[in-house]
């Protein structure tokens, strides 16, 4: 099977995550970006409705075809997002001013602030579940107030200006020191949910996780479905950082989503949880995606701060899978320079990136000893690739969490699993029709096609791992082989 991979873009390990908006306003935009170095695009279902996603994926879907790349496209639900209502007019706001708050679930619910008219919340059991003292951050912290009175009967919420100048409509609240019960799936993320797997899209993203369960409870659905696309957890909460390791294991990936979660925890404190979060994914062989702000000064001006770059190069340093661009491509004035942007300061980044201590990760875990194995091997002789066939990703994931210096090549049949690789470090997908072999030649059939593609020239050898025979079950790869390329593609062996 021939598949034209762009070798100039196997320089960039980590991936580009771009989100759709006004911003992308044509088909050859979109295009464009996908050609500038997008790995998967996000659609935020916290705007836009249905037939504004439709035209979005058809876009994708498109473009992925003429530039035969496999683009996977990730749903980020809105989840129990607690916003302001209708504000008829700004309310400024003073040091010690009182304000009065009342749960509803309109998002058009209209008040001034007043005990007559309270400002609507749309979260309906506020005055049941806050008590005095708790916290309300609103505007992702720009105005602090905090709660001295409870009126359950009245479903009023008294609250003073701690910090802020003004409250406007349909703002974002975080309330950081109240374990509210709201459901991680709210109604309208089912009708996103049963809209974006009608369309076959390729992950979810579920917005403020707290337990394990809720991601479950997700995946369970989609199962029943008949759908097996991915599930990635925003960990933008406290009690997600009080479960993380059972919500990394219960995920197919997750995203430190480092807005609300700066919120949540403070600012001072995201750093060191992001780091965190990405080195137990890592050792867990989950995907995960540092987002929010990363070029941030890109919406308005054409270059970023020195800042923004060092947060970028930050990340790589960390190991993330994954890098994403948000109010930067969907609503800014330079999206496709944003998108180039990152693309270079990921690849400055790698040139000088750091080592892991990936072996000593993985000396009690034998989940990826075939590929560790591979990896030593490559190493040692100074192979140009690893190289995997592989019917889930696992063998291509397991690589991928070993950190590598040199690129993964997965060779993959399914489209779906294609794309899903998407989200993964340092992995190349390129489709193959499986054969099913009995023996070693398999090898030298991706060793050619490596040759044929550019990956490998004359002299140069790689390193491949495959279930022999290759009609076994899909998890079983138990062979690490060397081949190296000749002359006219002619294939060198050496097995391990």
């Amino acid at each position: 099977m021939h598949y034209n991979i762009s070798v100039s873009l196997v320089r960039r390990k980590s991936k580009i995550v771009a989100t759709m908006g006004p911003s992308i306003s044509s088909y050859e935009m979109l295009r464009e970006l996908l050609e500038k170095g997008v790995d998967v695009v996000r659609l935020n279902f916290s705007h836009g409705d249905h037939a504004a996603h439709a035209v979005s994926i058809d876009w994708i879907r498109k473009a992925s075809a003429e530039l035969h790349k496999d683009v996977a496209i990730l749903a980020d639900l809105q989840g129990p997002k607690i916003r302001t209502g209708h504000v008829p007019s700004v309310l400024l706001l003073a040091k010690g001013q009182k304000v009065f708050f009342t749960g509803t679930s309109e998002r058009l619910f209209e008040g001034d602030g007043s005990e007559a008219n309270p400002v609507g919340i749309t979260y309906p059991r506020l005055a049941q579940e806050l008590k005095a003292k708790d916290v309300l951050l609103i505007e992702d912290g720009l105005t602090r107030m905090d709660v001295v009175r409870v009126d359950q009967s009245k479903n009023l919420v008294e609250c003073v200006v701690v910090f802020g100048e003004s409250l406007n409509s349909h703002k974002g609240v975080n309330i950081p020191q109240s374990k509210l019960s709201a459901s991680a799936i709210t109604e309208k993320d089912w009708g996103d949910i049963l809209f974006a797997v009608e369309k076959g899209l390729d992950f979810f993203a579920l917005s403020f996780v707290r337990s394990a369960q809720e991601v479950k409870n997700l995946k369970n659905f989609l199962l029943s479905k008949n759908c097996d696309a991915g599930v990635i957890a925003k960990i933008e909460k406290q009690e997600a950082l009080d479960h993380l390791s059972e919500i990394i294991d219960a995920s197919d990936g997750v995203m430190v989503a480092r807005g609300d979660l700066g919120v949540e925890i403070g600012n001072e404190k995201v750093p060191l949880v992001q780091k965190r979060i990405i080195r137990m994914s890592r050792k867990k062989g989950k995907s995960v995606i540092t987002a929010t702000q990363m070029l941030m000064s890109m919406v308005i001006h054409p270059t970023p701060s020195r800042a923004e770059a060092s947060d970028i190069a930050n990340a790589v340093f960390d190991g993330t899978d994954a890098l994403m661009l948000s109010n930067e491509t969907a609503s800014g004035a330079y999206p496709i320079k944003s998108v180039e942007m990152m693309n270079q300061i990921i690849t400055s980044s790698e040139e000088q990136e750091f080592d892991f201590d990936r072996f000593q990760d993985d000396a009690n875990d034998d989940g990826a000893g075939l590929e560790s194995s591979a990896v030593l091997l490559a190493e040692k002789i100074g192979a140009k690739a690893l190289a995997c066939l592989t019917r889930s990703g696992l063998t291509a994931r397991n690589f991928s969490r070993l950190r590598p210096q040199i690129p993964i090549f997965a060779f993959v049949e399914n489209e779906k699993i294609r794309k899903r690789l998407a989200l993964t470090k340092g992995v190349f997908v390129i489709p193959w029709k499986e054969v099913q072999k009995q023996d070693y030649t398999v090898f030298d059939e991706l060793a050619k096609e490596m040759g044929r593609l550019g990956i490998l020239k004359k002299g140069e050898s790689a390193v491949f791992v495959a279930g022999i025979p290759t009609s076994q079950k899909q998890g079983t790869s138990n062979t690490v082989a060397l081949r190296k390329l000749g002359a006219n593609l002619e294939v060198e062996h050496g097995v391990a």
